[in-house]
């Protein structure tokens, strides 16, 4: 009987698939020309938009947070 060979492509996308999600972005060259300098300015851009959106869920907890306190 053949030997299954062990597919790492297959097992890489299944392993994607299973525990990452993809957003793609798309900026107009014109209008959002500041936000694609800054982008492109940052090390790791991925990063830098996860500190952001992190710091975002945090402003919008400690408002409920404080709308539920008055």
């Amino acid at each position: 009987m053949p030997e299954k060979k062990f597919d790492k492509n297959k097992y890489d996308q299944q392993f994607h698939k299973n525990n990452y999600r993809r957003f793609s972005i798309l900026f107009r060259n014109e209008s959002d020309y500041e936000i694609i300098q800054k982008l492109e300015s940052q090390p790791n851009s991925t990063d830098y938009l996860r500190r952001l959106i992190r710091a975002d869920i945090e402003r919008e907890k400690q408002a409920s947070r404080n709308s539920e306190d008055e």
